[in-house]
């Protein structure tokens, strides 16, 4: 039976910040597809927009109804989690289109709020969890570069106060305790890995609310991909944010490492705030060479990177969820090296399908990326080992099982 559901999502393609857009929109896609009436509410990160005017436009075939937020509605270390004006819009919209069910995604800048909105409505909510942002402001659980938090009482340790727009300040247990309300009336939560259920179970959500379900992927799309030939060199690339937390500098170093500096090339693919710093050291090493800058690249034309692409690299220093990046390599019969922490060991299988190495630790990534260049065999048969793990797991068949959670 066909359902009216709302998507809501704090930033909505065309828009991009990360996966969670993107497995947003290819959920909303095709639960549309199958007949579900489907309506995106979202943010916008527009400085120039009036604050928390809301507009209407449709995104491939879509409604979606955009909250104009400015970069302070996202701060970290401000009230990203409760914004008044978002929650009157998004009452509005459900008594406009009486739902069904309520799908949030990341909501941060958004609004906490809207939960109760559904809630009051006896609308079904259901969340998609994506990182740690319920329990920790800095979303990543990075206490210092190299420590991951365990106790997730001592959030003043890493900032004691929030600080509003207009320079109140506000205990950092505040948000925690909103926060903790809010999530409380979630009727279901979806995680995409292990690691992160378990880490929000650890953190007070209830286990049986809890339902692990993988990201899907376009198998099709990314399974017929012609690689282009090698050329005699291996070309190793990362695809993602260019922040500290990813690891780029440990990329870096193990590229200074590596014994093979004519075998081997290396695509960057992204931006962000590490930029200018990444390419002054690949200035400064002398691996200008070696290295191609794509810039950002939008979703539809990551198939023509990983058509020029032999191994993915994802050197992350916070435990990631599931990301985006190695499911897209793996359907395209792509082996990856990453580091062994949060969700990503759930999907690389040391010696299997890649290699994983303690985070943070540049000469184990040299030696990892090293095996490829001495048994470069391995990268097809790495590859199609990969590939079985992962061409069960289409787009497809996670909505459906995100349908049976509707249901």
């Amino acid at each position: 039976m066909a359902k009216t559901i709302v998507v809501c999502s704090n930033v909505y393609p065309p828009q991009f910040v990360g996966g969670a857009e993107l497995i947003a929109h290819c959920q909303a896609k095709l639960l549309k597809e199958r007949g579900d009436h489907v309506i995106v509410f979202a943010g916008e990160n527009n400085q120039a927009g009036k604050r928390y005017s809301i507009r209407q436009d449709f995104y491939e075939g879509l409604p979606v109804f955009r909250v104009c937020l400015h970069p302070e509605d996202y701060q970290l270390d401000g009230v990203n989690f409760s914004h008044a004006q978002v929650d009157a819009h998004f009452a509005t919209l459900l008594d406009t289109f009486a739902p069904d069910v309520v799908h949030l995604h990341n909501v941060a800048g958004l609004s906490a709020g809207i939960i109760p909105c559904a809630k009051r409505r006896n609308i079904k909510t259901v969340l998609t969890l994506h990182d740690y942002w319920g329990f920790c402001f800095k979303n990543t659980l990075l206490k210092t570069k190299d420590e991951i938090c365990q106790d997730y009482t001592r959030c003043a340790e890493c900032l004691p106060f929030l600080t509003d727009e207009n320079g109140r300040q506000f205990p950092i247990r505040m948000r925690q305790e909103f926060l903790k309300l809010r999530l409380s009336e979630v009727d279901v939560f979806i995680s995409p890995s292990l690691y992160l259920a378990e880490r929000y179970i650890q953190a007070g959500i209830p286990e049986k609310k809890m339902k692990v379900i993988w990201n899907g992927v376009d198998i099709e799309r990314f399974s017929s991909l012609a690689k282009k030939p090698r050329n005699g060199k291996i070309r190793y690339t990362f695809i993602g944010y260019f922040g500290f937390h990813k690891g780029l500098q440990v990329l870096i170093e193990a590229l200074h490492r590596s014994p093979h500096f004519g075998k081997i090339t290396m695509n960057l693919v992204g931006g962000g705030d590490l930029l200018p710093y990444v390419r002054e050291q690949v200035r400064t090493l002398g691996l200008d060479s070696i290295v191609k800058f794509w810039g950002k690249v939008g979703n539809d034309r990551i198939g023509e990177v990983l058509s020029e692409t032999d191994v993915l690299v994802v050197p992350s220093i916070w435990p990631e969820n599931q990301p985006v990046s190695i499911t897209e390599a793996m359907a395209a019969k792509t082996p990856v090296i990453a580091s062994a922490i949060g969700g990503i060991p759930e999907l690389v299988i040391d010696g299997y399908n890649g290699y994983l190495f303690p985070p943070g630790s540049a000469e184990d990534l040299t030696a990892k990326m090293s095996e490829f260049v001495c048994h470069p065999e391995r990268i097809t048969t790495f590859g199609e080992n990969g590939f079985q793990i992962i061409k069960d797991k289409s787009l497809e068949q996670q909505v459906e099982k995100i349908r049976s959670v509707y249901d």
